[in-house]
């Protein structure tokens, strides 16, 4: 019981940090996990559902759900060895959408929790929104365990046909072309371009894009532990790029953070993409 509550004040700790002023939506939640199929014993499960971090995304683009997720009575590693997302509920009418990838790299966890099992407690499911019509869900997240059965959380899904960019009304319009959703980008370059463009929608002939400055992070948002900012992106007119070496970054399903200040008003939104070093 004192490992289980030094854990969970430890996540605590992480969901308390600052938020960043840029994003639209709050830091999600610590999951709440339910009992599901098969399940047994005390609920000593704990995690993050971290994307899509704004809960949207559009109608007929692949995106991914990802985070973090263990077990904290689990000896010597995360204690998941499967993870599936549903629309409904498993084995009662629910729809299997995607089966993740698990035991995923996550140093930051690991640090947090100052458990070294915890660091494969990474997991990624790709999904194509196609299968979603447009509206609002409340899809579940199940995670399995060799002993205790089938456990889930939920978490909100929106599937819209406007773009996903992340701007309030007169902030920055920002878009990420390259790399593209789900591409995969050879481990061992050296050398690749992220690209895109950004405009103030109050931009003018005279004023040129409205934007003076495009910060690109890797790894997760702003201000994230698990991010490292790759720096301030070129600008030329509307187009903005950054060259990185994806060879020295660990190969996997990685995010792409874009965020474009207006010089107009100050304001700021942000992008993000998600794509495969490999």
């Amino acid at each position: 019981m004192i490992v289980v509550r030094a854990l969970w004040c430890a996540l605590v700790l992480l969901a308390s940090e600052p938020l960043v002023a840029a994003r639209a939506q709050a830091r999600p939640e610590p999951a709440v996990f339910q009992p599901g199929p098969q399940a047994t014993g005390d609920n000593t499960y704990v995690g993050y559902v971290e994307q899509p971090a704004s809960g949207m995304v559009t109608s007929g683009t692949p995106f991914q759900i990802s985070g973090w997720m263990g077990d904290s009575s689990a000896q010597g590693w995360a204690g998941f060895d499967q993870v599936q997302v549903y629309n409904g509920l498993m084995d009662d009418g629910g729809t299997l959408l995607s089966t993740a990838s698990i035991g995923l790299d996550r140093p930051d966890v690991a640090q947090a929790t100052a458990d070294p099992a915890w660091q494969t407690s990474g997991f990624v499911a790709r999904l194509d929104s196609t299968t979603l019509p447009t509206g609002t869900y409340v899809l579940l997240l199940y995670g399995h365990t060799p002993a205790k059965g089938w456990w889930y959380t939920s978490f909100p899904l929106s599937v819209s046909t406007a773009p996903t960019t992340l701007a309030a009304a007169g902030s920055p319009l920002v878009s990420i072309d390259r790399p593209r959703a789900n591409e995969t980008v050879p481990g061992g370059t050296t050398s690749y371009t992220i690209s895109g463009s950004a405009v103030d929608p109050a931009a003018t002939r005279a004023t040129g894009a409205g934007i003076d400055r495009v910060e690109v992070y890797l790894g997760g948002p702003r201000g994230e532990p698990r991010s490292t900012p790759l720096g301030d992106a070129m600008l030329n007119g509307t187009a903005w790029s950054l060259e990185f070496a994806p060879n020295l970054y660990p190969w996997g399903d990685v995010s792409v953070y874009v965020y474009a200040r207006s010089r107009l008003t100050g304001q700021e939104s942000y992008a993000v993409h998600f794509f495969i070093i490999q």
